[in-house]
């Protein structure tokens, strides 16, 4: 080798030849013929821990999700006693566990409340709209002026619902002003009523389908009618019957689903004829 170099001319420029020594490479290494397969394994056990890992931690996660979002939606909706309507609860905490559909089961039957106490109850009035117990799509294809009249019965509850639900929660915070408040609300459920009776039926609508636009009304106007009931049983101050709110209360919610179950069977014959 050395020999060779040694006959070869120097290369222009005056640059002298080096000699290039190449060290030991990982192909080279004499090692190398003897590491055996321990390195492969060692490699494959490590991807194997690692994807252990990873699902280990993806199964955790999927595990807490649900809590997760649950928790999430308990924070959004913490001031909600109903997603689909925003009205606001009352500000202290209530007495007992609510239950979604009336007073059953919030506190023992048979016994006084006082107004603070009554107020702290998930109460139908600013609970439960006629507009809730109606779904959207039920207006598919229905007759627009049987729509119209629909929707008239509906803004007309939802109108009087936020005002009253705006009363009460004003009730609860201050007690000073809460009889106040609650006269305030009894007299918009008068103004409900005489809403309600204004809605005029479309005459060019089937006598089914008049026929169902006249019982959602009536139900409408007797929800309201318990309302004021059940707020005029709240404007007497402390001593309430948990069994005569209860009932009233009940009686709300009874209403309620029967006027949206009489303007949805309107809209679904509408759509049908």
């Amino acid at each position: 080798m050395s020999d060779y170099l040694d006959n070869q001319p120097a290369q222009q420029g005056g640059l002298s030849t080096q000699h290039v020594v190449e060290s030991a490479s990982g192909t080279t290494s004499p090692d190398n013929s003897n590491s055996g397969p321990a390195s492969y394994v060692i490699f494959i056990v490590g991807i194997a821990v690692l994807a252990l890992l990873l699902s280990t931690v993806l199964g955790f996660l999927a595990a807490i999700m649900p809590y997760v979002m649950q928790e999430i939606g308990s924070s959004v909706n913490g001031t909600s006693s109903n997603t689909g309507t925003g009205y606001s609860t009352p500000y202290s905490t209530p007495t007992s566990t609510q239950d979604t559909n009336s007073l059953t089961g919030q506190t023992s039957s048979s016994q006084t409340l006082t107004l603070s106490e009554a107020l702290d109850l998930s109460l139908a009035p600013y609970t439960s709209l006629v507009d809730d117990e109606v779904s959207a799509s039920d207006y598919s294809g229905a007759d627009s002026a049987v729509s119209q009249c629909v929707r008239d019965v509906i803004n007309a509850d939802k109108g009087s619902a936020t005002s009253v639900a705006r009363d009460l929660n004003a009730a609860a915070r201050d007690d000073s002003t809460a009889s106040e408040h609650i006269d305030s609300a009894i007299s918009t459920c008068d103004q409900a009523i005489s809403d309600l009776q204004a809605i005029t039926v479309p005459a060019s609508a089937s006598s089914s389908v008049r026929t169902s636009l006249d019982e959602g009304i009536s139900d409408s106007e007797q929800r309201w009618t318990y309302i004021k009931e059940e707020l005029t049983l709240l404007a007497s101050g402390d001593d309430i019957s948990y069994d005569d709110l209860s009932s009233f209360d009940a009686e709300v919610w009874t209403q309620t689903e029967a006027a949206g179950s009489s303007l949805t069977q309107a809209l679904k014959t509408s759509a049908s004829e």
